[in-house]
């Protein structure tokens, strides 16, 4: 039993209780017992079998997304020919650092879910990920602008308003008169920051008590500019900790000496390349949980044509600005006070303990290891982005008073997959050189649906050259053993047979081959229906 927090009643969370998108659940296998090993996933025997050594990309479900997020999302990826995840994932950090501290959402006494989200995108470079990552800013970005320039407007030019401060207030100090000094220059609203080191970020979260969204195209770069400037290992790191929950920090400063934020509520998002993503977020980073605490993704690469860019609907960021306006406008609390608490339906608390159960069970099942911490961080998730969504999908966020079962069943519908695909990264972060070599070589043969051992050799760089064709046979028989291809004998028209090589059903697959735990029985995700929530 729970306690439902809004009535003091009981909720029963009953063994056989529905979970929410129970469908897209998932257990480690096939590059996941390798990650069990090296990041404390779980797999078995039996979900080898059942799911064909591997899990696959699936699909985002954008349809959980409230509108006009939504559209915006389906036309940027339809324009920009990138994954909607990819967009997706920018949008919900970004809207998470619009809110900031203006609200939080209560799930129990004294314990409240601050709005914050830690978003990354996993690619190789020349995917289409900064573009995709771009466009889910971009109506944050214009919000700031407009702040920018309605502050111009009052106080003219930065430079120009500054001297103009310091000539006041050296007058005032000449006078002695006693009088009240002039009030001091109104800072500039600040929503993004792009590269700022610790001791300025603080100072930046001093002059915008409501939180910022720290936005890094590479977030290699991010990570080693901690203790840049401070000489003291591993200090930016534990501050940086403390953000993700919107605590307290403090830094010394020449210029102000010392500054202090009593609620640092700092969203972060970016992209890192596949290969970089271990070895910037290296074994201190994951101990600390500075990695747990991101949900990661890393979709697949799409295979791009011109007309959509040429004729392709353009995406209405005019309707986006307009929802961003709304949320950073939300009064944030007097100073002193907390936020304004935002509390759970019922129904959205029945949902929650039933998930929580679900995912307890999950995580308690994982061996100890980096993954199981990122599960550990998953917990507060859905109320984050349950906090997030239900401010998002009204016309005035203002009068939101509760997030509801609908809104609830759609942040546990992005959880459960974030979940499934945090795992799935964890497990391409633990893939051999020889194992990623073999996806990029399944992946090939994909986009060209049957090739020979000659046309790999032709047309990847890896082959070329004396002996290609004979390297790329072998590796081709390999995938072929590993179930991840299958071939045919086929008869040339004046000469021998050739052995023309396809993607294994198996492998072509856009959905998890995955187990029921209660069940045991495979169920292919790919058939939910897509407006399923």
């Amino acid at each position: 039993m729970a306690d439902n927090y809004e009535t003091g009643a009981e909720v029963i969370v009953s063994p056989e209780a529905h979970f929410p998108d129970q469908d897209n659940q998932v257990s480690a296998t096939g590059n996941g017992g390798r990650m069990a090993i090296a990041y404390g996933g779980t797999a078995s025997d039996q979900d080898d079998e059942s799911q064909g050594g591997e899990m696959q990309w699936v699909a985002f479900p954008v349809e959980a997304l409230p509108e006009p997020f939504a559209t915006y999302v389906r036309d940027v990826a339809h324009v920009r020919q990138c994954d909607p995840a990819a967009v997706a994932i920018a949008l919900l950090a970004s809207m998470a650092g619009t809110i900031g501290n203006a609200r939080v959402v209560r799930i129990g006494p004294s314990y409240y879910v601050v709005c914050v989200l830690w978003v990354g995108t996993v690619n190789d470079s020349g995917t289409v990920k900064t573009p995709a990552w771009l466009a889910g800013l971009a109506a944050a970005k214009e919000v700031e602008a407009k702040g920018r320039r309605d502050w111009e407007e009052e106080h003219g030019d930065l430079r120009t308003a500054k001297m103009r401060h310091d000539a006041e207030l050296a007058a005032w100090r000449r006078a002695e008169n006693g009088g009240d000094p002039p009030p001091p220059l109104a800072p500039i609203p600040r929503l993004i920051v792009e590269d700022a080191t610790f001791a300025a970020l603080v100072g930046i979260l001093v002059e915008n008590p409501r939180g910022v969204l720290m936005a890094r195209d590479e977030l290699s770069g991010w990570v080693r500019s901690f203790d840049q400037f401070t000489g003291a290992s591993g200090a930016d790191l534990s501050r940086w900790l403390e953000m993700y929950g919107a605590g307290t920090v403090s830094a010394d400063r020449k210029a102000d000496g010392h500054v202090f934020v009593s609620r640092a509520a700092v969203s972060v998002t970016g992209t890192i390349q596949t290969r970089i993503l271990p070895h910037a977020f290296g074994e201190e980073q994951q101990a600390a949980g500075l990695l747990a605490r991101f949900l990661l993704i890393s979709p697949p690469e799409p295979r791009r044509r011109f007309d959509p860019i040429r004729n392709g609907q353009a995406p209405d960021v005019d309707t986006l600005v307009a929802r961003f306006s709304a949320l950073r406008s939300l009064e944030l609390p007097e100073e002193g006070k907390e936020p304004k608490a935002l509390e759970l339906s019922p129904e959205a608390v029945q949902l929650y303990a039933e998930w929580f159960k679900e995912h307890e069970i999950r995580r308690h099942e994982t061996e100890p290891g980096v993954w199981r911490s990122a599960l550990a961080k998953l917990e507060e998730i859905p109320n984050r982005l349950g906090l997030v969504l239900a401010l998002a999908r009204a016309d005035q966020p203002d009068a939101v008073e509760v997030v509801d079962g609908d809104t609830m069943r759609r942040a546990i519908k992005l959880t459960n997959w974030f979940r499934n695909e945090g795992e799935r990264v964890y497990g391409l972060m633990a893939e051999s050189d020889e194992e990623r070599a073999g996806r990029g070589l399944v992946a090939w043969v994909t986009s060209r649906g049957k090739v020979t051992a000659r046309e790999v050799a032709q047309g990847m760089r890896k082959y070329r050259g004396t002996g290609g064709t004979e390297r790329a046979q072998q590796a081709l028989c390999r995938l072929e053993e590993a179930g991840k291809l299958e071939s045919e004998e086929q008869q040339g028209q004046r000469g021998p047979g050739v052995r023309v090589y396809r993607p294994a059903p198996s492998s072509t697959s856009t959905g998890f081959r995955v187990h029921q735990r209660e069940s045991d029985k495979p169920v292919d995700v790919d058939t939910v229906e897509e407006g399923e929530i």
